[in-house]
């Protein structure tokens, strides 16, 4: 199923249990290194508390009005998965994190992502310009990193610049063999 993901944050988290709400979605956790989508942070009942998780492979369904998971259990502190307990100390996350070109033009900021939860993984971001209403919908092939508070992303112009450079290296090298 392919849904943005602010359409799932907010979402009660429902247990299948007993289907009662549990808990309320806040963010989507990613894996910065590959782009799945690895678990959803879920509120927390004090300030001195962990982090809550509910790991991606506990989530049986994602509905238009709830996430249902296999049980409360499904529900852990962040320490008990080093990997997302590392991310969520850098606090990466996608949305509102700024999008930037290799080359270091600023493109806007993330304001949502489409996410496949069959493979999850993310498919596109939707990219805002600040005091615009102009979006860019960028490919998640073009994304290079994703850091603390920023996505660095292919330069397109770069790439068109390349191709050009090798035509004429092509063109060059094909003169000079008929030569």
């Amino acid at each position: 199923m392919l849904i943005y993901a602010k359409k799932i944050m907010e979402l009660p988290v429902i247990e299948g249990i007993s289907g009662t709400k549990i808990d309320v979605v806040k963010n989507i956790i990613v894996d910065p290194e590959s782009g799945k989508i690895l678990a959803f942070l879920v509120s927390k009942n004090f300030f001195w508390q962990r982090n809550r998780i509910i790991s991606f492979r506990d989530v049986v369904e994602i509905f238009a009005d709830g996430v249902l998971i296999k049980s409360n259990d499904s529900i852990v502190e962040d320490r008990e998965i080093f990997k997302l307990s590392d991310i969520l100390n850098k606090k990466i996350f996608l949305i509102g994190s700024t999008v930037l070109t290799q080359n270091g033009n600023k493109i806007g900021i993330v304001e949502d992502f489409l996410l496949d939860t069959l493979f999850q993984n993310i498919l596109t971001l939707t990219v805002k310009k600040r005091f615009s209403p102009e979006r860019r919908i960028i490919g998640s092939e073009r994304i290079l990193s994703i850091l603390h508070k920023k996505v660095i992303i292919r330069d397109t112009i770069l790439k068109v610049g390349l191709q050009k450079k090798l035509g004429d290296l092509s063109r060059l090298l094909n003169t000079a063999a008929n030569s």
